[in-house]
């Protein structure tokens, strides 16, 4: 009985059920980019099934904290990133209101690779710690983006003279670090890698994620230091013989 209550809740249902109760978010939720990806309303809120027989309630995102609240986001918008699934475990099994690097560990470098570690390396969120984030300036039922909200809640509009428009000078191209104009980021050519948050951390996927950056790049200082932490597992698994026999081979 246990199991089949366990099945119960993991079970999905699509949008459709969502639509007949949340008429009006749904509506304007399918006019975003987002639901022309096809992201579905269970990939932010969690399996529905229960919910829509009135025995259970979805995951809310912004009620969530820390990790398991920016997972949400970071389950799609670090796909860029480095990203290694841990033992017996694979992104799929991920659901809404867990930590994503309890399943998929990632690893990011200090050019970051998309919006999430992007915002993580800025100096606003540095100062904010976690009252800034995605929903601090995307509302996903409605696509709309208003960044000048949430930099108002810190700096005042008297503070710039160029108008309410942040953004447009202090995030060119999207580029979510925030920097002053006149003042980019040096772009770093390190080679080094690092866990995203806390709990992406593990010395065979910090190894695995080594192996993957030298498979994209061929540098050798990734090649030695994959070798060296993955030869330093007792136990390795299929993934990781793999990895070193690949990598051995470039050394030969």
């Amino acid at each position: 009985m246990l199991w089949f209550l366990l099945a119960a809740q993991l079970a999905t249902v699509g949008n459709q059920p969502c639509q007949e109760c949340h008429r009006n978010i749904s509506r304007n939720y399918a006019k975003t980019e987002m639901a022309s990806n096809r992201v579905n309303c269970e990939d932010c809120h969690g399996p529905a099934s229960l919910h829509i027989q009135g025995s259970d309630r979805l995951i809310v995102p912004t009620a969530l904290e820390g990790s398991a609240r920016d997972s949400v986001c970071g389950q799609c918008h670090l796909k860029d990133a480095i990203q290694v699934a841990r033992v017996g475990r694979k992104a799929s099994q991920y659901r809404p209101g867990a930590e994503f690097g309890r399943y998929v560990a990632t690893f990011v470098s200090a050019k970051p690779a998309g919006p999430v570690d992007g915002l993580q390396a800025s100096k606003c969120r540095q100062k904010a710690g976690a009252d800034l984030w995605c929903a601090s300036c995307h509302d996903v039922h409605t696509g709309k983006t208003e960044p000048a909200a949430a930099c108002q809640s810190c700096h005042t509009a008297q503070q710039c003279k160029r108008g309410p428009d942040c953004a447009r000078c202090h995030m060119p191209q999207a580029d979510h670090r925030i920097i002053r104009p006149g003042r980019a980021p040096v772009a770093s050519t390190t080679w080094q890698l690092r866990p995203f948050s806390a709990v992406d951390r593990g010395t065979r996927e910090l190894g695995l994620a080594y192996a993957e950056a030298f498979a994209r790049t061929r540098d050798a200082r990734q090649q030695a230091e994959a070798v060296r932490l993955l030869r330093g597992i007792a136990k390795p698994d299929i993934a990781v013989r793999t990895a070193l026999t690949k990598l051995k081979a470039f050394q030969k």
